[in-house]
């Protein structure tokens, strides 16, 4: 990367950077996220939150406070229409910004320089903390010197000599260490027989006066405390020591995290737009690779919630665990993770076909979606998919983060407010393809085939009556998912006004509303009815459905 590019790349994520008070008056630099998505080089929002995720799950997993770095905040865009509505967004530290770095993809030169850009001052945070807990480790070994010097004096002023000192210090060493000391190489001294010299000295025992005696006692009662402070103080002093070793670690057992893009409003009951319906579907085919290669590390199986806790692969009956580096202190492996759900034997009849190569490499082809209001009706399952990249035990040990996303776009059709008496007896989306193929490798893309066809809403009884005045907008008819596409936007209403007390027919209400659906993403379309005109506005809700 030449300089010039890194002076301009600095410059781009300085603009961005934003100060805020902390409660004692400091200046904290923050990020807000859907300003860094762009500087980062992320097209999609929803494809910047899985990122997100992922940095809030390292940081969560390293025992750090999410909520101390990942701040979710609202904030106000300008619509089309010359209005503005809430959005998204997080306020994010530098850490966080580090984290979210790491979890990218380093190929990319704006993920590369972040991840130095971002790594300075957090290093120097953590060079802070070293520092400190040198000092700490410090204090500890002069308290412990401060301590045995004490000891020392204790000891002596009741008439104990060199060898007795060191008799007791062995004593103690034995207690603490589990029977060995350095006296004899680390052989258990507590369960070796009595060198010949200390067999012939026992009988002098029985000869020693009184109070020669009762220094006896005294010995074991220093031992303890003698034990007691150099356990304490190795407690403090070597604590990374007792960190597992990389074998250990490679023993943990993978298991996966669900969640699910939140929902704007409420959905059919077969809709999943929280982690408890993931949960109540009970179960989801998936799928890991060695990262960026066409070797599966997970073959194909199905993942079920086991009621309460957890997702287990195959029931519980198969486990897998994480890979462990090639060698002690390298790199550890990573995964690629790849899920959908419903699983493979209860898949909608709309989708004909789930293959794969890779995660990364995955197509789903979707065959005769409903185009009939009966057809989309609650019975109507969701299809849904997840993708987690390059997991390891680093950043997945506590369970990797499948994010399932909707491949689908989302109608939601309401009448306007304050709107005369109406029955609308349907509405139709003219020429629109069922049919189609969803390509995951790359940037995701729908290729819809096959000939165009109408989807028909139509309402009959209460369904199709709309009463006088409503003071705000009512919906008409369920949700409906679309395959995306760009669509030419025709839309036909047959509706019967009541104007001056007469019911009026307008059969052939016609307007044209061009519209790319796009996956994921939720449409909201306004009807406002009337004899001589028919308008509908339409509001894209940015944030996936």
């Amino acid at each position: 990367m030449d300089i010039q590019k890194i002076q301009q790349y600095k410059s781009s994520f300085d603009a961005i950077m934003k100060g805020v008070k902390d409660e004692d008056g400091n200046t904290i630099e923050v990020w807000y996220a859907r300003e860094l998505q762009t500087v980062l080089g992320y097209a999609r929002w929803e494809n910047f939150v899985v990122a997100i995720g992922r940095a809030m799950e390292a940081c969560k997993t390293l025992g750090i406070s999410i909520d101390d770095h990942f701040r979710e905040v609202t904030k106000m865009v300008q619509l089309g229409s010359g209005s503005q509505r809430e959005v998204q967004d997080f306020m994010l530290t530098r850490y966080a910004c580090y984290l979210i770095a790491q979890n990218g993809d380093p190929k990319k030169e704006e993920i590369a320089f972040a991840q130095s850009y971002f790594a300075v001052q957090t290093r120097r945070a953590e060079l802070i903390e070293e520092r400190l807990n040198e000092i700490a480790r410090l204090n500890t070994r002069e308290r412990l010197r401060a301590s045995e010097k004490q000891l020392s004096r204790n000891i002596y002023e009741r008439g104990v000599d060199d060898k007795g000192f060191g008799r007791i210090r062995s004593k103690g060493d034995c207690a603490l260490f589990g029977g060995f000391s350095s006296r004899h190489n680390y052989i258990p001294t507590c369960r070796r027989k009595m060198p010949p010299l200390e067999k012939k000295r026992r009988p002098e025992t029985a000869t020693l006066t009184r109070n020669r005696m009762k220094m006896k006692k005294p010995h074991y009662m220093y031992i303890g405390m003698l034990a007691a402070i150099l356990l304490a103080a190795c407690s403090k002093d070597d604590g990374d020591s007792s960190q597992p070793a990389v074998e250990e670690k490679g023993r943990s057992e993978i298991c996966v995290k669900t969640n699910v893009d939140r929902i704007l409003e409420g959905t059919r009951t077969t809709t999943y737009d929280n982690v408890a319906s993931l949960q109540t579907e009970a179960q989801f085919t998936c799928v890991a690779y060695e990262a960026g290669t066409l070797t599966a590390y997970i073959p194909t199986t199905t993942s079920d919630w086991n009621g309460s806790t957890a997702w287990e692969f195959n029931g519980g009956a198969s486990h897998y665990y994480w890979p462990l580096p090639a060698s002690n202190g390298g790199a550890w492996p990573t995964l690629d993770f790849f899920g959908y759900m419903p699983s493979a034997g209860n898949l909608p009849s709309y989708i004909s076909s789930v293959t794969y190569t890779a995660a990364h490499n995955v197509t789903f082809t979707c065959t005769s979606l409903p185009m009939t209001n009966a057809g989309q009706g609650s019975s109507l399952k969701e299809f849904m998919f997840g993708m987690a990249l390059d997991q390891s035990y680093d950043n997945a040990a506590a369970g990797v983060p499948l994010q399932f996303q909707h491949p689908f776009a989302r109608v939601k059709l309401q009448l306007a407010s304050s709107h005369p008496d109406i029955t609308i007896n349907s509405i139709t989306f003219r020429s629109i393809k069922n049919n189609g193929n969803y390509d995951l490798s790359g940037s995701p893309q729908w290729t819809p085939s096959g000939v165009a066809t109408d989807f028909v809403l139509t309402l009959t009884g209460d369904d199709a009556v709309f009463d006088d005045n409503p003071v705000s907008p009512k919906q008409i008819g369920e949700y409906y998912i679309m395959i995306p596409q760009d669509w030419a936007g025709e839309i036909v209403v047959d509706a019967d006004c009541l104007f001056w007390g007469e019911k009026v027919n307008y059969p052939d209400l016609t307007t044209t509303v061009p519209t790319t659906w796009q996956p994921g993403y939720s449409y909201t379309y306004t009807f406002n009815i009337s004899p001589d005109d028919l308008i509908v506005n339409i509001e894209r809700f940015t944030e996936q459905w």
